[in-house]
């Protein structure tokens, strides 16, 4: 086997983990807050901001960058375009949550009375692109596998 498929097949699980997750947010989180009154849906919102800061999920995250960085850099290597493409859109993702995503959550930790429409409207599009960053990541580093020895 060779030594890079190991890593490419982590990088690409981590980026469908991570836009599966950010699926079931646009899919599933945000219209359920959005039909609860605006200080309940801040006050969940708040709460899961920060239970996602903890070991379980930014294992993934981080894990799932390194990952990528690796598997991007060992698609070069060998001549997968396709691969190094894949990498570069998982942690495109990355780069819009730490640009977009954790800047809007910090702001609703700091100032709990903030507009709940418009940080709901502006985290779900940021949401949205991080998902499909993800997911075209993880099926493009795939892709980047398929004929390797």
């Amino acid at each position: 086997m060779q030594p890079h498929l190991p890593v490419t097949v982590l990088a690409a699980t981590a980026a469908a983990a991570t836009s599966g997750i950010y699926l079931a947010f646009t899919s599933m989180v945000l219209p359920a807050l959005a039909v609860r009154q605006p200080d309940d849906a801040v006050a969940t919102m708040r709460a899961i901001n920060r239970a996602a800061v903890r070991a379980p999920f930014m294992s993934l995250f981080f894990g799932g960058a390194i990952a990528a960085v690796a598997a991007g850099a060992l698609s070069l290597g060998h001549g997968s375009t396709i691969g190094a493409v894949g990498a570069a859109l998982s942690l495109a993702s990355h780069v819009v949550t730490v640009a977009s995503n954790v800047p809007l959550n910090n702001a609703l930790e700091r100032d709990p009375s903030a507009s709940w429409q418009e940080y709901s409207r502006r985290w779900g599009t940021s949401n949205a692109l991080r998902a499909a960053l993800s997911a075209a990541g993880a099926a493009c580093l795939a892709a980047g596998l398929v004929g390797q020895p």
